[in-house]
């Protein structure tokens, strides 16, 4: 949509062969789309690469999520926006997931909030709404 809206050339990525291989069957030839295979914690792009990166519903299934996301700040040009949208877990309910052997990507907003702060990134919009076992958070950063 954004690629036949916005005639941007856009980027996919997922650590699933198959997911990738379904992507690229479902797009038109004429827009400049591409998608990779590839691990959100180490991305093979080169600093400053993206003006825009939208992380959709993704960071919750990756254990090392601050290494995500460094890489899509390592990634994303100076003044680039980072579109996020994941859930987010209360400190008592974190607590209790990390315990598990397979860890997933469980953040606060706490933890999150450090990250954006320590890495210089400004806060456009954000908003938090109760769900089922924690939040939903949605925000768009401007990397500075």
């Amino acid at each position: 949509y954004i690629a036949k809206k916005y005639r941007l050339n856009v980027t996919g990525t997922d650590v699933d062969p198959k997911m990738v291989q379904l992507a690229q069957e479902n797009i038109d030839e004429e827009l400049n789309i591409r998608f990779f295979e590839t691990d959100a914690t180490n991305l093979p792009f080169q600093d400053n690469d993206f003006s825009i990166v939208l992380s959709f519903g993704v960071m919750h299934h990756i254990p090392n999520w601050l290494d995500a996301l460094k890489e899509i700040k390592r990634v994303l040009k100076p003044k680039g926006y980072l579109i996020y949208f994941d859930m987010l877990f209360p400190k008592r309910l974190a607590k209790i997931g990390k315990l598990f052997k397979h860890k997933y990507g469980i953040t606060t907003i706490d933890e999150l909030d450090s990250f954006i702060e320590e890495n210089n990134f400004s806060t456009v919009h954000s908003s938090l709404s109760k769900g089922f076992f924690g939040y939903h958070y949605e925000a768009v950063y401007q990397n500075k």
